[in-house]
């Protein structure tokens, strides 16, 4: 797993990221007809907020989808929280979704991300 998170940092740093093509959103802001074939209507924001409550060990009860995720907690966290989602949901989500190249002296997580954006994008690689 720490390999796993080395290797993102290095792929971020040599061919850069930018999260902010992809800003932070609330769900449910796009069409909810969803053809049969589509996979990403599969994912729910109760499922996808279980895996980052456990992540940082916060009640699902008490977690803010709209919060930044930074908020509660520190990079690694995020980078856990893709990994699990990516296994999840047997998804790929690049790097690009959920850093920013700009950010310097860090892994490069965007400061916006939140919970409901990232089971936006979930369902958007899904949908693909």
């Amino acid at each position: 797993m720490r390999m796993r998170i080395l290797l993102v940092f290095a792929a971020a740093t040599l061919i850069g990221c930018n999260a902010t093509e992809a800003p932070p959103g609330r769900v449910g802001t796009g069409s909810s007809r969803r053809s049969a074939g589509d996979r990403g209507a599969d994912v729910r924001l109760e499922d996808v907020k279980k895996i980052v409550a456990r992540q940082y060990e916060v009640a699902v009860d008490q977690l803010d989808v709209n919060r930044p995720l930074l908020e509660y907690g520190d990079e690694l966290n995020v980078i856990e929280v893709v990994m699990d989602l990516e296994e999840r949901y047997r998804v790929e989500i690049p790097d690009e979704c959920f850093m920013d190249k700009a950010a310097r002296g860090s892994l490069g997580i965007h400061k916006g991300l939140t919970t409901a954006r990232l089971a936006d994008i979930v369902r958007e690689r899904l949908s693909h």
